[in-house]
């Protein structure tokens, strides 16, 4: 789909490269709501559970200036979840977004419209 898209060809997303960056944004972590039990978590773990437990042996832990480098093994998890979230990009995206941590939401919003485009109907 990435392939596809740097050639110029048709994807199911405007952007794949914003939907994987969008994946990449901090979250709640919707089962520990205690402050005791903060964690990192990032959105992609809401797609494809189990990403924070791997993502979090990583160090320097993957963060919102380092996206850019995403381990080997957890580009497969990335690029699963960014095939999971093409599937039905708007449901995906409406799914979310209560997740994002309210700091990242313009940010949420501005990769939203990168990869959806104008193609869809997305109204938050």
């Amino acid at each position: 789909m990435v392939n596809q898209c740097l050639n110029g060809q048709p994807t199911p997303l405007e952007s794949p490269v914003a939907m994987m960056r969008l994946l990449l944004i901090l979250s709640w972590r919707r089962a520990e709501m205690s402050p005791q039990l903060y964690r990192k978590s990032w959105l992609l773990n809401e797609v494809m559970p189990g990403f924070d437990t791997e993502a979090l042996r990583v160090k320097p832990s993957i963060s919102k200036g380092a996206t850019a480098y995403v381990p080997l093994h957890l580009r497969i998890a990335l690029l699963a979840g960014l095939a999971a979230a093409a599937k039905d990009a708007i449901g995906t995206v409406r799914y979310l977004r209560p997740a994002c941590r309210p700091f990242y939401l313009r940010r949420f919003d501005e990769l939203t419209a990168a990869a959806l485009g104008d193609s869809a109907d997305f109204s938050i």
